[in-house]
């Protein structure tokens, strides 16, 4: 799908999230603008942080890191970003906290907002849904 979407609509952006490990998934890194991974990802790589991590990589590609209750780190040029968790004062419910992460990334780069404002925006969004049930009436923060 990414070479198809890279034939037929070059320009359109796309992303990519790892959440685990796939054979062979590194080949589509390249072909994504914007690559969301995840921790449990990261640690099936042997890296114990995802800064690290994201250092290790040097694609054109706009990359992100979730790290828990940490945070999450994020890498545009060789730039790197950290975002500590604004976790909610009851965790509730962390079923989709990470789709709702590559969500408010998205949602970020669209309103073309800062790099530090974005990743800032999708902890804060992921934050706010551990804190209820289900996603709605996640907006506005």
């Amino acid at each position: 799908m990414l070479r198809w979407l890279k034939t037929h609509y070059p320009h359109l952006p796309c992303s990519l999230e790892i959440e685990k490990p796939r054979e062979g998934i590194e080949k589509l890194f390249p072909l994504a603008d914007v690559l969301l991974f995840s921790k449990p990802y990261v640690l099936s790589q042997g890296y114990d942080s995802a800064e690290l991590f994201l250092q290790s990589l040097s694609l054109p590609s706009l990359m992100t890191c979730t790290w828990g209750e940490t945070g999450a780190w994020l890498k545009n040029h060789d730039v790197l970003i950290f975002s500590p968790a604004f976790p909610p004062n009851d965790v509730i419910d962390t079923l989709a906290a990470g789709d709702t992460f590559n969500a408010g990334i998205i949602s970020g780069m669209i309103k073309q907002l800062t790099d530090e404002e974005t990743l800032s925006f999708a902890c804060r969004l992921a934050g706010k849904k551990c804190g209820q049930e289900g996603l709605e009436n996640l907006l506005p923060l």
